[in-house]
């Protein structure tokens, strides 16, 4: 299933993404759904924050996908970016057992909401970071999977945050992202595809 709000996913995959195939022959796997984007969505995410601070999720098609494209093992280690009140993190940690998920976020008050929603759920493998995507403050090739969903779009400079992102993935690792309507009308997700 494929969200109709907000209905394109990228996945790209650590193993093709090096200065050699820099701009070419990358592995992607992208799912499309013509679905109606509004445009003054001051009101959705608004009931988007207040559902998310109470633990529900109001867009799970997407981060179902994310977390089906991210291939997860039961003891990875995953960053969800730009996490908000935590999903989809908060359900990948509940899939990796023996992982370890580090949510991060700009917004201290979103963060805690996540940790709020992590204990009501009885995660325990759960990290929490405020911080930005440039730089992030996590070492070279640090996670075996990444998800940013309704976050890369955001980023003031999205070639630069997609290489970060890079930098901190595993050789073979797996980012899987979620941005608003399809690739055509839809720049921020074509930016990174030009950008590797």
């Amino acid at each position: 299933p494929r969200s109709t709000l907000f209905p394109y996913t990228t996945l790209f995959r650590s193993d093709n993404m090096n200065a050699s195939t820099r701009g070419g022959g990358n592995d992607v796997e992208r799912g499309c759904n013509p679905g109606a984007a509004t445009s003054d969505m001051g009101p959705i995410l608004r009931r988007v924050d207040e559902v998310g601070r109470a633990g529900y999720d109001m867009a799970p098609a997407s981060g179902d996908e994310i977390i089906r494209s991210l291939r997860l093992s039961d003891d990875g280690e995953h960053l969800d970016v730009a996490a908000g009140t935590g999903e989809p993190g908060l359900s990948v940690a509940a899939r990796l057992p023996r992982g370890r998920v580090v949510l991060t976020d700009v917004s201290a008050g979103m963060l805690a909401s996540a940790g709020a929603n992590a204990t009501a759920r009885g995660l325990t493998n759960v990290e929490l970071r405020e911080c930005g995507v440039d730089p992030l403050p996590f070492e070279d090739a640090s996670f075996d999977t990444i998800s940013c969903r309704f976050g890369l779009m955001f980023f003031p400079d999205i070639p630069g945050a997609v290489a970060e992102l890079i930098r901190v993935l595993r050789p073979g690792g797996r980012l899987s992202t979620a941005v608003w309507a399809e690739s055509v009308d839809n720049p921020w997700a074509t930016i990174p595809m030009a950008a590797i």
